[in-house]
């Protein structure tokens, strides 16, 4: 590849990707910056929720021991205890930004909303810039004007974090239509429809599977293959009846109907 072919900017907004094609880069509105945030924070407290309740017995037990055995030691291994947990809280939610937005500039919350971090030159980012860029959320997030003024006034709404690792939040609406599909892409689950035939699941079945299914696929990624083996069996009644020995893998199975589930809810009056 010569130099003519490397990527490169034309304009503030505009990548060339190579010779003869660009790409424009549209920043990201602040309203969906902001409502990608919320969501991704709420993600990290239904994964926090239950650490922080059983770190805080796990405390509690400790101070208790400490009093017990070793007089005024409490205080101590409880001030420890809470120290820890702090750095468990701030290490959980720095990895969830930072492994995801490394990996392909997105987030839960970008991802429903179209919208993506990348290099300023249109690559991905380097592991620098998004630690660099998680880190700088404290200022920007619970300072809140420092970001907040950085993003109105920079000519491609960037804050803080942005300016200094040297990226931008970008949108593309094609983008954010692609990923009203939570659990599998559009194609996929259009595959699978015609596939399984599938039936329309009573409302009190769909919102119980979707809390599993929210918990399973986007909270802990964790496997239960009892439990996964009973939700299968449960709704393998709403398969159609041509369908019924289709083989697909269950947790192809499981995500087509969490995925059918929101589409069923989407479609309510």
């Amino acid at each position: 590849m010569n130099s003519s072919d490397e990527p490169s900017t034309t304009s503030e907004n505009q990548q060339v990707v190579f010779q003869g094609l660009r790409v424009q880069l549209v920043p990201a509105p602040l309203l969906k910056r902001f409502l990608a945030y919320s969501i991704d924070m709420g993600v990290i407290l239904a994964i926090m929720y239950p650490l922080f309740f059983l770190g805080a017995i796990g405390v509690l037990f400790v101070v208790g021991l400490g009093e017990l055995f070793v007089n005024g030691m409490g205080g101590i291994l409880g001030i420890i205890g809470m120290v820890l947990g702090l750095l468990v809280i701030l290490s959980l939610q720095n990895g969830y930004f930072i492994l995801q937005e490394k990996r392909s500039g997105t987030t839960i919350g970008k991802k429903l909303f179209g919208i993506r971090v990348t290099s300023l030159d249109g690559k991905p980012l380097t592991l620098g810039q998004a630690v660099l860029r998680d880190l700088m959320r404290y200022i920007d997030c619970i300072l809140i004007f420092p970001g907040l003024f950085s993003v109105l006034l920079s000519n491609r709404s960037r804050r803080l974090g942005d300016l200094m690792a040297g990226t931008v939040v970008v949108y593309s609406a094609s983008r954010e239509k692609s990923h009203t599909f939570m659990y599998l892409s559009s194609e996929e689950y259009t595959q699978l429809e015609q596939l399984l035939q599938p039936r329309v699941i009573p409302s009190d079945l769909a919102g119980q599977f979707k809390k599993f299914a929210f918990q399973r696929f986007i909270v802990t990624g964790i496997a239960h293959p009892e439990v996964e083996r009973q939700w299968l069996e449960a709704l393998s009644s709403y398969i159609g009846d041509t369908a019924s020995g289709a083989s697909v893998p269950t947790e192809r199975t499981l995500r087509f109907f969490a995925e059918r589930c929101l589409q069923q809810q989407y479609l309510q009056p």
